[in-house]
């Protein structure tokens, strides 16, 4: 199975192979991964009823509790510790590792992916709003020209963000499948592999966007519509003294409804991680041709200066 991932393959290819092995293999692949997609889906229901919990509470202008603040911390660790598990069990169905050893290097690459997004999300805004505070109070510029910078500045630091964190899709799925790879690799030898093939992984990226678009919007319709459903129900209770026009059953319905729905959704997601596993094949054996290239190349230059 594992030779099959080191191949000089196109993304278009890489993309095929990963639909191929799926659709082709589907049952064996069901047999070996449905337990971590069963638990991850059953993790993902549990935070979606939280969610909708959290919705009634805020349009009753309720104060978060400390029961629900715990909930949903405590949603989050298990969400994170079951998408470790489900991406294990799909990872080590393409690559021939122990599921101990993958289980500790996704481990690693979840806790960088968990920094890295927060600082994503946080420093843009920290940093703009000193930035946009500092035009305002020195009165370098008027207020909505601060303004204007302010969203100019946003959408460039967003774009920076985004060339310089991509090659860690490379580097740190290098680390899971590659058990030569090292810690440090992650911000140095395998993150400049993958930011030379820059392109190469946006492409990646955006082809298996738009392929995983109509499944993923396909699937998710019911459960937004009953989740519409729920909070304009709930809304038309508080706000216009309607009495509930839902169903007895509408709760078991949206339970029943996301743990079928987030189940068939979690074989999306063991489509893109093997698209992912496909591309970084691709570039592993790109850049060993490569070395083999020069390594000939500097070969034959001694051979004629000889």
């Amino acid at each position: 199975m594992e030779k099959n991932i080191y191949k000089n393959r196109s993304i278009s290819a890489c993309i095929k192979s990963s639909f191929d092995e799926l659709i082709m293999n589907f049952t064996t692949i069901f047999k070996k991964t449905w337990i971590g997609n069963l638990v991850w889906t059953i993790n993902t229901t549990f935070i979606l009823l939280i969610f909708a919990q959290l919705g009634r509470m805020l349009i009753k202008n309720e104060p978060l509790s400390l029961l629900t603040m715990l909930l949903l911390l405590c949603a989050f660790i298990l969400y994170c510790l079951t998408s470790i598990y489900m991406s294990s069990k799909n990872i080590v169905y393409l690559i021939e590792l122990p599921l101990k050893t993958v289980l500790k290097r996704i481990s690693v690459t979840t806790l960088i992916a968990i920094i890295v997004s927060i600082a994503v999300l946080l420093l843009p805004f920290i940093v703009s709003d000193i930035v946009t505070h500092w035009l305002i109070t020195s009165k370098v510029t008027s207020v909505l020209t601060a303004i204007i910078l302010n969203i100019v500045f946003l959408g460039v630091f967003f774009i920076l963000i985004f060339i310089f964190v991509l090659p860690l899709s490379y580097s740190l799925t290098d680390y899971i499948c590659n058990i030569n790879s090292k810690f440090k690799n992650i911000f140095c030898q395998g993150y400049r592999t993958g930011l030379r093939y820059w392109g190469k992984l946006f492409l990646s990226q955006m082809l298996t966007t738009l392929c995983c678009f109509i499944p993923i919007l396909i699937l998710g319709l019911p459960l937004f519509i009953l989740f519409a459903a729920y909070g304009v129900n709930l809304h038309n209770m508080i706000y216009m003294g309607d009495p509930d026009k839902l169903p007895g059953c509408f709760t078991l319905l949206m339970i029943v409804s996301t743990i079928i729905i987030s189940f068939l959704l979690s074989y999306v997601y063991t489509f893109i991680i093997f698209v992912n596993i496909h591309t970084f094949g691709a570039i592993n054996q790109q850049e060993k041709g490569n070395k083999k290239f020069v390594t000939a190349e500097k070969t034959a230059h001694e051979l004629t200066g000889k």
